[in-house]
């Protein structure tokens, strides 16, 4: 116990002391290039997202599209359909009524 205070005590003044660095020197130009390439990463990571959101967007515009299709298409089978059942009962009463009675033979 009496070994780490007095470690605590010697080192101290070593680990409380400023690291003076002259303007220009190292450790700020090391730490303008960390932020640099930290703001292209960024960038970098910003456009990527962009590019993936616009595919989504794309990708959600054709399926909307798609479905737009399909339901036009729908409509106009059924509508087809439609017709096609008007014009089968239009056909069917338009048909002349016939006659149940035989017309009389010779006797």
């Amino acid at each position: 116990m009496l070994r780490l205070i007095l470690l605590l005590l010697i080192s101290w003044p070593a680990y409380s002391r400023t690291v003076i660095v002259a303007p220009g020197g190292f450790y700020s130009n090391t730490w303008q290039q960390a932020q640099i390439m930290h703001l292209q990463t960024q960038q970098q990571l910003q456009t990527q997202d962009l590019y993936r959101r616009q595919l989504l967007m794309e990708d959600q515009q054709w399926r909307m599209d798609r479905l737009e299709d399909q339901r036009a298409e729908d409509n106009l089978r059924l509508n087809s359909l439609m017709m096609h059942q008007f014009s089968d009962r239009l056909k069917m009463y338009s048909r002349p009524v016939e006659s149940r009675a035989k017309p009389a033979g010779k006797r």
